[in-house]
């Protein structure tokens, strides 16, 4: 994946991944890798937040019940003050 922001577009920011356990093997290769980008862009727990979500009521799957889940992680993530 050629993504390559610089320092100054970065800065400030936050970036939340996350991809169901069930949503198949492409979907989680390239959740990984884009995560693998932005931390190796030097962002820290700080700013970058990746998991896999298995089981809940969504059971990983690639559907609302699975972004419902990740909403209710991402807002308040997002949201808090450092």
């Amino acid at each position: 994946m050629a993504m390559y922001l610089s320092e100054a577009n970065l800065g400030g920011k936050k970036i939340f991944i996350r991809v169901g356990s069930n949503e198949g093997k492409e979907m989680i290769t390239d959740a990984e890798a884009i995560f693998t980008k932005f931390e190796s862009q030097a962002m820290d727990d700080n700013s970058l937040n990746f998991a896999i979500i298995a089981g809940g009521k969504s059971n990983g799957g690639h559907w609302n019940m699975t972004w419902r889940e990740s909403f209710a992680l991402c807002y308040p993530w997002l949201t808090e003050l450092e």
